[in-house]
């Protein structure tokens, strides 16, 4: 009897977990892995070091899929990379400008660093599908 509680408290918990999916298109080869970051506050995007999550996967034909899975419901915002050198490191040139391409969560044009509030979506306890093309 206490076993079946414990489901339905489990059950509960995970009932708030949402599930992102993340296309990544436009990754120039297959060869390389592509990095996808999940940010989650604005204080820690687009620091590399500060993510919430992040997948690493191989690209096909182009294009690259991950899935984040139990995450709460909020905002995120995503800076995904195509990690040419497999140094697991955006590379830029002079420290500023991606040497590698690069995407950001709903694609905005950017001429500085980007920022949260740029690139933040919400995700509801459904879930979602985004999709982001990479820029070289």
């Amino acid at each position: 009897m206490c076993c079946g509680a414990g489901v339905g408290l489990l059950a509960a918990a995970t009932g708030h977990a949402a599930t992102l999916h993340v296309t990544v298109e436009k990754v120039r080869n297959d060869s390389q892995p592509v990095r996808v970051l999940l940010f989650n506050t604005p204080d820690t995007f687009p620091d590399e070091e500060r993510y919430f999550r992040v997948q690493t996967t191989k690209a096909n034909e182009g294009t690259a899929v991950v899935e984040f899975t139990d995450l709460p419901p909020g905002a995120y915002a995503i800076m995904a990379y195509h990690d040419e050198n497999e140094d697991n490191r955006l590379n830029r040139v002079l420290g500023m400008w991606p040497s590698e391409g690069y995407g950001l969560s709903l694609n905005p044009l950017v001429m500085g660093p980007p920022t949260f509030q740029e690139t933040s979506f919400e995700l509801s306890p459904q879930g979602l599908s985004v999709t982001l093309s990479l820029q070289y």
